[in-house]
């Protein structure tokens, strides 16, 4: 198939995700698992959405399109240090205490907005522990380095205000959790597979490939959604 012969993003889908992201999924992988801009912009006549789980799956790592890099080559040394297993369990062991203090004056406090004063203050602690225990070279950590790691702390923090959402939403879980509390590391994967960490990957065709079944010529700008792939049952 061609690319001018490829279904659009539909209307509709895009309507519903404001009010109901599973629906509005829903309803894109229903029109087709790789889908065309629908805006009569010029500039998007050569954007397509991958939503479609198997083809995210098939050409997360394909050679013949390039990503784009919010850091350069001399700098990812130092992130991939910073993202071991032991800078991790180093990261944990410094940052449960600080959220469990967050937990406990919002709940003596009696209530209150959550996500200002719990998820969000998140973002600073975990960047202040990475500083103290100096998991990430001064140098990096003053400069893009720095910048990029501290959105990806509030990146974090917001997707704790997901889960925050949920549990306002649907006391009864709450509940439930609080009798069953074996059940939470599922309910954190669960909220996870439903808003991912990383709920685009942007991608450029650098050769002419083909994704799914459309042909795509060079210069495409390749929107893979985990976000819509993610809630595809397998």
């Amino acid at each position: 198939m061609k690319l001018a012969d490829c279904p659009v993003f539909p209307g509709e889908a895009g309507t519903a995700l404001s009010t109901d992201r599973g629906l509005g999924w829903r309803l894109a992988r229903q029109a087709g698992p790789v889908l065309r801009h629908s805006s009569g912009n010029p500039a998007f006549a050569n954007w397509v959405f991958v939503v479609g789980r198997e083809e995210v799956l098939a050409n997360l790592d394909d050679a013949r399109m390039e990503g784009t890099r919010a850091l350069p080559e001399r700098d990812l040394e130092a992130h991939r240090q910073l993202f071991a297993p032991n800078a991790a369990h180093d990261i944990a062991a410094a940052f449960r205490p600080t959220v469990a203090a967050l937990i406990d004056r919002f709940v003596t406090a009696g209530g209150g907005d959550a996500v200002a004063e719990v998820t969000t203050p998140m973002a600073n602690a975990i960047f202040d522990i990475v500083s103290r225990l100096q998991l990430l070279p001064v140098g990096h950590l003053n400069g893009q380095s720095g910048h990029v790691f501290l959105e990806a702390c509030r990146n974090l923090s917001k997707h704790a205000g997901w889960h925050v959402f949920e549990l306002a939403r649907r006391p009864e879980l709450c509940d439930m959790l609080r009798r069953q509390p074996e059940l939470i590391r599922g309910f954190v994967e669960e909220v996870l597979r439903l808003e991912p960490m990383v709920p685009i990957c942007q991608r450029f065709t650098t050769r002419p490939t083909t994704v799914g079944d459309v042909e795509l010529p060079v210069g495409v700008v390749v929107m893979q959604i985990g976000r819509a792939s993610c809630r595809e049952r397998v």
